[in-house]
């Protein structure tokens, strides 16, 4: 998995602004998972 710097634009929206915050979540949650898998 090759991690890119990921720039998020403003949201015009508070659904959309949403969207990208529960994304990114789950993106950090990937990472945890990668992050534990590698270390064990």
């Amino acid at each position: 998995m090759v991690s890119r710097p990921m720039t998020s634009p403003p949201a015009p929206t508070p659904a959309l602004g949403r969207g990208v915050h529960l994304y990114s979540r789950h993106h950090i949650d990937l990472l945890r998972v990668a992050g534990a898998l590698c270390r064990r």
